[in-house]
C-alpha cells in the first residue's frame, strides 16, 4: 500500500477539521443569534462596503469637496469607484442612500449577481490551484468557501475578495511557460493593486525570481490601472493630490480601529494602553526584520509567499480582518507541498482558527483574526525564519545567497 504523503494527510485533516466547525456554526446560528457576530453589525450592514463606494461614486465624483463621508471615507484609487458607478447609474441619485439601498430589491439582485461572479471566480481559482485527486479538490473548495474569512467578506460586499483572486491568479501564473497567461497574471496583480492598494507587493516575487524585465512591466501595467481610470473620474488626474490626502486622513481615522495583525492586538486587549501599542509596533517591526532577512534564504515558494503577505498585512498602519484573505494562496501551496515538514505544518492551526465562525467568548469571531494572524507571523518569525538564517550564517552561505538574488534580479529577464 502506497504511503499517503503528510501535506496530504494534513490538508485532509484541516479540510475536514474546518468543514466539522462550520457545519456547527450553521447549526448554531438557527439557535442562537449571537453567531451572526461573525458578521458586522450581526448582519443589519449588508453589503455596505460595496453600497457605500457606490453612493460615493454615483456620479463620478468621488473625489470633490462636496462628496458624502468626509475624505477619509474617499481613500479608494478610482477602478473601485468605476466599477461600482456602473452599478448606481440605473437608479437615480436620489435612490442612493444607505437604507433605501438595502430596500431595494433590484440593486440587492444587482450586487448579489456580482458577488456570486465573484465567487465562481474564486472557485474555479481555488479548484485549480489545489492539486491532486478531484475529492481532494472538492475538499479543499469547500473548506476555503465555507471559512470564516470568506463568508464575512462576502456580506460585507466588498471588493477585496476580487482583489484576492486576481492576486491568486498572478501568484499561480506569474512563472507559467505560456507568455500570454503570464502578462495575464502581471495586468491582474495591477489590477488587484488598484482595487486595493495592498497587492502590489506581491511584485517582490518577480524579484525573488530574477526577472528584471517582468517586474518593469508590472510597475507600467501597475501605474496605468492605479490612475488610468482617472480619465472618466470628474477632475481627471487633478484629483491625484486629494486622492493622496485621503489616503492619508483614511489611516488617521482608522489607526484605532480593531482589524488584521498584532497593532491591533492592544486595541483589542488593553485599548487605553499607549505603552502597549507602542510595544507591538516594535513587536511587528522586529518580527518584519526577522522574516525579510530570511527572505533570500526562503527554498520553498510559500514561504516567500506566506511572508510577503504577511508584511502587507502587519506593516501598515490599519488592516482590515478581510485583509487576512490573502494568506490563502500559501495556505493553499503549504497543502500542495509535498515535502512538507511536520514542524512546518503548525503554522495551520493559526489558519484553522481564522476559519472559524463559531462564536467562543464574548469578542465576536471577526476579532479572532487579529489575534491568529498575529501568532502566525509569530511562528513563521521563530519556526521558519529564524532557523533558516542560523543555518545560512553557520554554512557561510547566507551573504552569497543575498549576492545572487540582487545578481540575478538585474542578470535574469
Amino acid at each position: 500500500m502506497n504511503k499517503v504523503p503528510l501535506n496530504k494527510l494534513v490538508f485532509r485533516a484541516f479540510c475536514i477539521f474546518s468543514l466539522t466547525l462550520f457545519c456547527i456554526w450553521f447549526i448554531l446560528l438557527m439557535r442562537d443569534p449571537k453567531q451572526f457576530q461573525i458578521f458586522f453589525a450581526s448582519g443589519q450592514n449588508l453589503f455596505a462596503d460595496f453600497t457605500n463606494v457606490m453612493i460615493y461614486g454615483a456620479e463620478r465624483n468621488p473625489y470633490g469637496p462636496m462628496t458624502p463621508g468626509g475624505g477619509a471615507e474617499h481613500a479608494y484609487l478610482p477602478l473601485s469607484y468605476l466599477i461600482t458607478w456602473m452599478f448606481a447609474k440605473p437608479f437615480p441619485r436620489e435612490a442612493l442612500t444607505g437604507f433605501d439601498m438595502w430596500m431595494n430589491p433590484q440593486i440587492l439582485i444587482l450586487i448579489s449577481l456580482f458577488f456570486t461572479a465573484v465567487a465562481a471566480m474564486f472557485s474555479i481559482q481555488i479548484y485549480s490551484a489545489i492539486e491532486g485527486k478531484t475529492v481532494d479538490k472538492f475538499l479543499g473548495f469547500a473548506a476555503v468557501m465555507s471559512s470564516g474569512l470568506l463568508i464575512s467578506a462576502f456580506e460585507r460586499g466588498n471588493l477585496i475578495i476580487l482583489a484576492t483572486v486576481l492576486t491568486m491568479f498572478f501568484i499561480m501564473n506569474y512563472r507559467h511557460e505560456n507568455k500570454i497567461i503570464r502578462e495575464l497574471s502581471f495586468i491582474a496583480l495591477a489590477a488587484a493593486a488598484a482595487l486595493k492598494m495592498t497587492p502590489a507587493i506581491f511584485g517582490l516575487l518577480l524579484v525573488f525570481n530574477g526577472k528584471f524585465k517582468d517586474a518593469v512591466r508590472l510597475v507600467i501595467y501597475g501605474v496605468i490601472m492605479a490612475v488610468g481610470p482617472l480619465v472618466f473620474i470628474q477632475g481627471g488626474f487633478s484629483n491625484i493630490p486629494t486622492l493622496i490626502d485621503n489616503i492619508g486622513l483614511n489611516v488617521e481615522a482608522y489607526r484605532r480601529v480593531i482589524g488584521c495583525g498584532m497593532r491591533s492586538v492592544p486595541l483589542l486587549l488593553c485599548p487605553e494602553s499607549e505603552t502597549m501599542g507602542k510595544l507591538a509596533l516594535y513587536a511587528v517591526l522586529g518580527l518584519a526584520v526577522i522574516i525579510v532577512l530570511s527572505m533570500p534564504v526562503m527554498k520553498k515558494q510559500w514561504q516567500v509567499v506566506l511572508a510577503i503577505a504577511l508584511l502587507s498585512i502587519m506593516l501598515p498602519g490599519h488592516s482590515e480582518t478581510y485583509n487576512a484573505l490573502f494568506l490563502l494562496p500559501a495556505l493553499i501551496m503549504m497543502f500542495n507541498d509535498k515535502e512538507l515538514k511536520l514542524y512546518e505544518a503548525l503554522l495551520l492551526l493559526p489558519f484553522l482558527g481564522m476559519f472559524c465562525s463559531i462564536k467562543f467568548i464574548e469578542k465576536a469571531p471577526r476579532d479572532y483574526v487579529c489575534v491568529l494572524t498575529s501568532v502566525l507571523m509569530i511562528m513563521l518569525a521563530f519556526i521558519t525564519s529564524l532557523p533558516l538564517i542560523i543555518k545560512a550564517l553557520k554554512q557561510k552561505s547566507y551573504f552569497s545567497s543575498c549576492k545572487s538574488l540582487i545578481v540575478n534580479f538585474f542578470k535574469r529577464g
